[in-house]
């Protein structure tokens, strides 16, 4: 038990910190459970190690159930790797858990950036290739699409030129991203591009 405390300690340790930084005290909390959960099965501190592995995920989840979803790209990622290295019987649901709530992230992430620094095409190519089938994939072409007709709506109004800038991002983001029907996007944004380009300069 006095090992189940030290792992616990761990955790405490490193909840609420970034995730970057307390990487390596989450991975030796989980050191600790998987000895105990597989190396002595019956032990008593065993048996509460499927507890401890709920508040593990929890805390190394945690920016995610606040919302903060591009930080809890990285902490999801790691969860969803686990299962390469821990014993299934003692992960149980816990196994599958991350793959929504990483798709979640990858979305809420990605849409957050768009026409901005970065674009979100990291993230949301990210979710279209590991999650094609999801229903957040399936959200990325029309908010990508909206977030175009918004810009071509914007040309008309004061400041032509910053509404062009971000569509030209929008449609960079869509040409690189997996899916075909994203893809096909571009073609707005590029219309929306010339059209700004004609306002801008007449503004």
């Amino acid at each position: 038990l006095d090992r189940l405390a030290a792992g616990d300690e761990r955790v405490a340790a490193a909840s609420g910190q970034p995730f970057g930084s307390v990487k390596g005290e989450y991975a030796g909390a989980l050191d600790v459970y998987r000895a105990l959960g597989e190396d002595h099965p019956g032990s008593r501190a065993a048996k509460l190690v499927p507890d401890r592995l709920k508040t593990y995920y929890d805390a190394v989840s945690a920016p995610y159930a606040e919302k903060r979803h591009c930080e809890a790209v990285a902490p999801l990622t790691y969860l969803r790797t686990l299962p390469d290295s821990v014993d299934g019987k003692l992960l149980g649901a816990l196994a599958a858990w991350p793959d929504e709530p990483l798709a979640t992230s990858l979305y809420g992430c990605g849409v957050s950036r768009l026409g901005g620094p970065g674009g979100g095409g990291t993230e949301l190519g990210e979710l279209l290739r590991t999650f094609p089938d999801s229903a957040s994939a399936r959200q990325v072409g029309p908010a990508i699409g909206q977030r175009i007709k918004d810009q071509v709506a914007a040309l008309k109004g004061v400041e032509p030129c910053a509404a062009t800038e971000v569509l030209r991002g929008l449609g960079t983001t869509a040409s690189e991203l997996p899916a075909e029907d994203v893809k096909a996007l571009r073609a707005d944004a590029d219309r929306g591009v010339v059209d700004g380009v004609y306002a801008c300069g007449v503004d």
